[in-house]
């Protein structure tokens, strides 16, 4: 292809997703017109993130995860997203300018994420991701609030955050994250690894909790990690070990499939914190002997922990994640948390790297 016919190609491309958002704009806005809006801030990183209901079916459902973050009405917000409800509010999505072959696996819709436009699809929950990065506008359609995945509840507006924490150099990360005050860690690994074990056994302790399975973390200047929400999930053989946990479970219904959900700032409110300095990267280790114990970490074990499985879960993640997270590892230790039984070991294994790390225990 010659570099004009190229050109005008990209052009039709970006004019054709641009259009479909302004149409996605168009009937947020007969929604808000028809419905009362509601609207909720949230301190998302370090930028504020404005959720503008039409209608309240999905206050709840897509709030709850966030409650620890939200901040009384700001002047302004970095981000503004529409949410609204097809089932409820009665308008629906303009025609789809895509055929079926353009869904792809983690979200994406081929062709239509152009570096100004973000589209993403959940074919489980049917819910469409529009985001409008130069003007910091997004919007969110649900068919059906009911038919919303566990996940998407426990963990919402994934895609979006995830992009809009990126334009502020800060990246979203498939972690647990604990900690003090002054200083704390992430827990990075695959699923099973232990991170959840790891970061729940921390509520008896003096550490405080940022996540237990997504945070956040700036990877360029001083390493700061960030709370995403306040849920945890957690294997049967986790609430085994936790008891506490067990009378807190919010999806007894869907346990059959999904890992049971807590939503702990209903619980424990005063164990949890929004940010903290990142002090180290652990990556945790079922051992099944009784002793926790720590061993140093190349900081390519850490990216491998970190990478892979954050890339597989954000539509249109590719290179520029692993960029991101390897200037990340580069700025502090890393180590291996070898995770025993006595769970009461946990958190004071993680509380003396803190410690040899300079933070004030």
């Amino acid at each position: 292809m010659r570099a004009d016919s190229f050109a005008e190609s990209i052009e039709n491309n970006s004019a054709r997703v641009r259009a479909f958002h302004n149409a996605v704009a168009e009937q947020f806005a007969r929604a808000a017109h028809t419905e009362h809006t509601h609207t909720r801030d949230f301190c998302i990183g370090d930028g504020i993130v404005r959720l503008e209901f039409a209608g309240d079916a999905l206050i709840a459902p897509l709030t709850r995860a966030l409650e620890h973050l939200r901040v009384k009405t700001a002047h302004a917000a970095d981000l503004t997203i529409g949410l609204w409800e097809i089932e409820s509010v009665g308008v629906g999505l303009p025609p789809p300018p895509w055929t079926n072959g353009a869904y792809l696996p983690r979200g994406e819709l081929e062709g239509f994420t152009t570096p100004d436009y973000f589209t993403a699809f959940n074919a489980d929950g049917r819910i469409l991701f529009v985001y409008d990065v130069q003007n910091a506008r997004a919007f969110v359609s649900v068919f059906d609030h009911t038919q919303l995945p566990a996940y998407e509840r426990a963990a919402p507006l994934r895609p979006l955050l995830a992009r809009f924490l990126e334009t502020r150099h800060i990246q979203y990360v498939h972690a647990a994250g604990v900690g003090l005050r002054d200083g704390g860690v992430l827990l990075a690994g695959k699923g099973g690894a232990g991170k959840s074990t790891s970061s729940l056994a921390c509520l008896d302790s003096d550490l405080f909790f940022a996540g237990d399975d997504y945070c956040a973390a700036r990877f360029d200047g001083i390493p700061n990690a960030y709370s995403l929400y306040n849920s945890a999930k957690g294997h049967a053989s986790t609430i085994q070990r936790l008891r506490f946990l067990e009378p807190l479970i919010t999806n007894p219904e869907t346990m059959a499939r999904d890992k049971a959900i807590f939503f702990l700032r209903e619980h424990f409110p005063e164990k949890l914190i929004r940010e903290f300095p990142l002090r180290a990267i652990l990556i945790p280790r079922v051992t099944g002997k009784p002793d926790t114990q720590v061993r140093v970490a190349s900081p390519q074990a850490a990216l491998l922990a970190l990478a892979p499985s954050t890339v597989s879960q954000l539509p249109n993640a590719g290179a520029q994640v692993f960029q991101h997270l390897t200037a990340l590892v580069r700025q502090v230790p890393s180590f291996y948390l070898d995770a025993g039984t006595d769970l009461p070991q946990i958190p004071q294994t993680i509380l003396g790297v803190l410690r040899e790390q300079g933070a004030q225990t």
